[in-house]
Protein backbone atom coordinates (compact mmCIF):
# COMPACT_ATOMS: atom_id res chain seq x y z
CA UNK A 1 0.00 0.00 0.00
CA UNK A 2 0.96 3.39 -0.98
CA UNK A 3 -0.17 6.53 0.87
CA UNK A 4 -0.52 9.84 -1.48
CA UNK A 5 -1.48 13.10 -0.27
CA UNK A 6 -2.83 14.99 -2.64
CA UNK A 7 -2.95 19.17 -2.37
CA UNK A 8 -4.33 21.67 -4.35
CA UNK A 9 -2.03 24.25 -5.22
CA UNK A 10 -2.97 27.85 -3.14
CA UNK A 11 -4.64 30.38 -5.16
CA UNK A 12 -3.68 31.58 -8.36
CA UNK A 13 -3.94 35.16 -9.72
CA UNK A 14 -6.03 33.52 -12.82
CA UNK A 15 -8.98 33.08 -9.88
CA UNK A 16 -8.54 36.47 -9.32
CA UNK A 17 -9.03 37.80 -12.58
CA UNK A 18 -5.53 39.52 -12.79
CA UNK A 19 -3.60 36.90 -15.07
CA UNK A 20 -4.47 34.88 -17.79
CA UNK A 21 -5.04 30.92 -16.62
CA UNK A 22 -2.24 29.13 -18.67
CA UNK A 23 0.72 29.29 -15.99
CA UNK A 24 -0.17 32.26 -13.42
CA UNK A 25 1.15 32.94 -10.55
CA UNK A 26 -0.15 32.76 -6.65
CA UNK A 27 -2.22 35.67 -5.71
CA UNK A 28 -1.58 37.68 -2.21
CA UNK A 29 -3.91 35.30 -0.66
CA UNK A 30 -2.22 31.98 -2.14
CA UNK A 31 1.26 33.45 -1.44
CA UNK A 32 -0.53 33.12 2.60
CA UNK A 33 -2.10 29.72 2.06
CA UNK A 34 1.02 28.28 0.87
CA UNK A 35 3.03 29.66 3.67
CA UNK A 36 0.43 28.38 5.92
CA UNK A 37 0.79 25.07 4.59
CA UNK A 38 4.07 24.21 5.70
CA UNK A 39 3.45 24.38 9.67
CA UNK A 40 0.27 21.89 8.93
CA UNK A 41 2.10 19.40 7.31
CA UNK A 42 5.57 19.90 8.86
CA UNK A 43 4.56 16.45 10.53
CA UNK A 44 5.05 14.64 7.55
CA UNK A 45 8.12 13.76 5.92
CA UNK A 46 7.71 12.55 2.38
CA UNK A 47 9.56 10.37 0.85
CA UNK A 48 8.88 11.35 -2.73
CA UNK A 49 7.01 14.44 -3.92
CA UNK A 50 5.71 14.96 -7.59
CA UNK A 51 4.87 18.91 -8.32
CA UNK A 52 2.49 19.95 -11.51
CA UNK A 53 5.72 21.53 -13.47
CA UNK A 54 3.21 24.78 -13.67
CA UNK A 55 3.95 27.91 -11.76
CA UNK A 56 1.04 27.95 -9.56
CA UNK A 57 1.80 24.28 -8.12
CA UNK A 58 5.45 24.60 -7.63
CA UNK A 59 5.26 28.22 -5.87
CA UNK A 60 2.86 26.17 -3.85
CA UNK A 61 5.40 24.03 -2.53
CA UNK A 62 8.46 26.76 -2.52
CA UNK A 63 6.80 28.93 0.23
CA UNK A 64 5.30 25.97 2.31
CA UNK A 65 9.00 24.59 3.00
CA UNK A 66 7.90 20.95 3.15
CA UNK A 67 10.48 18.57 4.18
CA UNK A 68 10.79 15.72 1.59
CA UNK A 69 13.65 12.96 0.65
CA UNK A 70 12.95 13.75 -3.43
CA UNK A 71 11.74 15.78 -5.82
CA UNK A 72 10.37 15.84 -8.93
CA UNK A 73 8.29 17.58 -11.72
CA UNK A 74 5.59 15.36 -13.60
CA UNK A 75 3.64 16.85 -16.72
CA UNK A 76 1.40 14.06 -16.27
CA UNK A 77 -0.15 16.40 -13.22
CA UNK A 78 -0.62 19.92 -15.33
CA UNK A 79 -4.31 20.95 -15.58
CA UNK A 80 -7.03 19.63 -18.21
CA UNK A 81 -6.75 21.67 -20.96
CA UNK A 82 -10.48 22.32 -21.97
CA UNK A 83 -12.01 25.10 -20.14
CA UNK A 84 -14.52 27.81 -20.51
CA UNK A 85 -15.03 26.61 -23.96
CA UNK A 86 -11.78 27.35 -25.12
CA UNK A 87 -8.79 24.73 -25.30
CA UNK A 88 -5.75 25.42 -24.03
CA UNK A 89 -2.56 24.08 -25.81
CA UNK A 90 0.60 24.05 -23.70
CA UNK A 91 2.80 23.94 -26.60
CA UNK A 92 2.57 27.92 -26.22
CA UNK A 93 4.88 27.77 -22.87
CA UNK A 94 7.02 24.89 -24.19
CA UNK A 95 9.66 24.29 -23.93
CA UNK A 96 9.34 24.64 -20.19
CA UNK A 97 12.23 25.38 -17.52
CA UNK A 98 11.69 24.12 -14.14
CA UNK A 99 13.76 25.08 -10.66
CA UNK A 100 16.39 22.73 -10.73
CA UNK A 101 15.59 21.84 -6.64
CA UNK A 102 13.54 19.13 -8.19
CA UNK A 103 14.43 16.53 -11.10
CA UNK A 104 12.78 17.88 -14.43
CA UNK A 105 9.59 16.48 -16.39
CA UNK A 106 10.65 13.00 -18.14
CA UNK A 107 7.66 12.46 -19.53
CA UNK A 108 6.62 15.14 -21.60
CA UNK A 109 2.65 14.08 -21.49
CA UNK A 110 2.01 17.94 -21.09
CA UNK A 111 -1.13 17.85 -23.99
CA UNK A 112 -1.75 13.85 -23.42
CA UNK A 113 -5.78 13.45 -22.23
CA UNK A 114 -5.59 13.64 -18.63
CA UNK A 115 -7.62 10.44 -18.01
CA UNK A 116 -4.37 9.03 -19.79
CA UNK A 117 -1.46 11.08 -17.89
CA UNK A 118 -3.44 9.79 -14.60
CA UNK A 119 -3.31 6.36 -15.21
CA UNK A 120 -0.04 6.44 -16.14
CA UNK A 121 0.89 8.00 -13.26
CA UNK A 122 -0.65 6.09 -10.44
CA UNK A 123 0.09 2.78 -12.00
CA UNK A 124 3.89 4.10 -11.93
CA UNK A 125 3.28 4.40 -7.94
CA UNK A 126 2.36 1.32 -6.91
CA UNK A 127 4.71 -0.38 -4.82
CA UNK A 128 6.14 3.14 -3.72
CA UNK A 129 7.62 3.51 -0.12
CA UNK A 130 5.39 6.58 0.69
CA UNK A 131 4.15 8.75 1.89
CA UNK A 132 3.89 10.28 -1.06
CA UNK A 133 2.84 14.07 -1.46
CA UNK A 134 1.42 15.09 -4.83
CA UNK A 135 0.83 19.21 -5.28
CA UNK A 136 -1.49 19.76 -8.73
CA UNK A 137 -4.78 21.15 -9.91
CA UNK A 138 -8.58 21.15 -8.90
CA UNK A 139 -9.70 19.56 -12.68
CA UNK A 140 -6.52 17.06 -12.64
CA UNK A 141 -7.04 15.88 -9.11
CA UNK A 142 -10.63 15.07 -9.91
CA UNK A 143 -9.78 13.08 -12.68
CA UNK A 144 -7.39 11.27 -10.05
CA UNK A 145 -10.77 10.48 -7.67
CA UNK A 146 -13.02 8.95 -10.38
CA UNK A 147 -9.62 6.62 -11.09
CA UNK A 148 -9.15 5.95 -7.54
CA UNK A 149 -13.04 5.29 -7.64
CA UNK A 150 -12.87 2.59 -10.47
CA UNK A 151 -14.68 5.64 -12.66
CA UNK A 152 -11.08 6.18 -14.78
CA UNK A 153 -11.45 9.06 -17.02
CA UNK A 154 -11.48 8.74 -21.29
CA UNK A 155 -10.50 11.51 -23.11
CA UNK A 156 -10.30 15.47 -21.82
CA UNK A 157 -12.62 16.85 -19.63
CA UNK A 158 -14.52 20.33 -19.75
CA UNK A 159 -12.73 21.92 -16.46
CA UNK A 160 -15.81 24.52 -16.16
CA UNK A 161 -18.25 21.44 -16.08
CA UNK A 162 -16.16 18.88 -14.74
CA UNK A 163 -15.95 20.58 -11.65
CA UNK A 164 -18.99 23.08 -11.12
CA UNK A 165 -20.29 20.67 -8.73
CA UNK A 166 -17.59 19.55 -6.82
CA UNK A 167 -15.09 22.57 -6.02
CA UNK A 168 -11.80 21.73 -4.71
CA UNK A 169 -10.40 24.79 -2.63
CA UNK A 170 -6.99 25.92 -2.63
CA UNK A 171 -4.70 24.09 -0.54
CA UNK A 172 -7.12 21.28 0.47
CA UNK A 173 -5.83 17.69 1.81
CA UNK A 174 -6.91 14.40 0.13
CA UNK A 175 -5.44 11.32 1.03
CA UNK A 176 -5.72 8.25 -0.95
CA UNK A 177 -3.98 4.61 -0.54
CA UNK A 178 -2.74 2.57 -3.74
CA UNK A 179 -3.44 -1.14 -3.61
CA UNK A 180 -0.81 -3.83 -5.45
CA UNK A 181 -4.06 -3.39 -8.20
CA UNK A 182 -6.28 -0.80 -8.91
CA UNK A 183 -9.21 -2.83 -6.83
CA UNK A 184 -6.60 -2.23 -3.89
CA UNK A 185 -7.17 1.66 -4.38
CA UNK A 186 -9.28 3.66 -1.70
CA UNK A 187 -9.73 7.05 -0.62
CA UNK A 188 -9.12 7.60 2.89
CA UNK A 189 -10.30 11.29 2.43
CA UNK A 190 -11.31 14.29 0.49
CA UNK A 191 -11.63 18.08 -0.14
CA UNK A 192 -10.46 18.15 3.62
CA UNK A 193 -9.66 22.04 4.57
CA UNK A 194 -6.66 22.67 6.52
CA UNK A 195 -5.83 26.21 6.07
CA UNK A 196 -8.77 28.30 6.20
CA UNK A 197 -7.82 32.25 5.58
CA UNK A 198 -10.34 32.95 2.68
CA UNK A 199 -13.58 31.14 1.11
CA UNK A 200 -13.16 32.58 -2.11
CA UNK A 201 -10.37 30.51 -2.52
CA UNK A 202 -12.52 28.21 -3.00
CA UNK A 203 -13.20 29.13 -6.88
CA UNK A 204 -11.92 26.62 -9.34
CA UNK A 205 -8.91 27.45 -12.13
Amino acid sequence: MTEIHLVRHAQSLAQTGEAPWLDPDLSELGKRQARALGPVLGDTRYALTILSPLLRARRTFELARLRTEEIRFDSRLVEVTLNRGKGYDYREILPYSTPGYGAPDTVDMWNAAAGVRVASLLSELRGTVGPVLIIAHCGLLHVVRHYLNGDPIDGEPILNDFVRQQLMNNVALSTAELGATPRGDRIVEWNRTIVDLDPVSSVYL
